[in-house]
């Protein structure tokens, strides 16, 4: 994005009219490290985890216990941790979806014989309802001198 500024030091002496100087970006310059082939040089200047997953989820486990003792506010809890409050919440959103993505595999058993109860009780009830819509359907039809 160029823009144009007058300038009041190049009128000339003759009397004509400032000149307009194009001021546009500064050029680029270019570290040693991005000229580097190779990965190593992708990643030296990006900074590493400070904390890593197991002691984030102990922070996170530390502000919780805060919060539930009701010793401290939110904002305090995590100043006290010593955390930046969008770190807490991008840490808090990544261990709910990794919570939420982890099946629970208690015993697959127990959940294959669950679902077998179900079903039985889906036919008693099925048999139930039948019977029962047969019954009305017979009295309404005496009532009514069809048969």
């Amino acid at each position: 994005m160029t823009e144009e500024i007058a300038n009041p030091q190049a009128a000339s002496s003759d009397g004509k009219p400032p000149q307009k100087v194009k001021r546009g970006r500064k050029p680029q310059t270019v570290s040693a490290a991005s000229e580097a082939p190779g990965k190593a040089a992708s990643r030296a200047g990006r900074k590493g985890a400070r904390y890593s997953h197991a002691q984030s989820t102990e922070l996170l486990q530390s502000i919780e216990n805060m919060l539930r003792a009701g010793t401290h506010k939110l904002s305090d809890a995590i100043k006290k941790v010593g955390i930046g409050e969008q770190t807490y919440y991008n840490w808090r959103k990544t261990s709910a979806a990794a919570e939420t993505t982890q099946p629970d595999l208690s015993s697959p058993s127990d959940d294959l014989q669950d679902l077998l109860k179900l079903e039985e009780e889906n036919q008693r009830l099925r048999k139930s309802l039948a019977d029962k819509l047969r019954s009305e359907n017979a009295e309404l039809r005496k009532r009514l001198g069809m048969k």
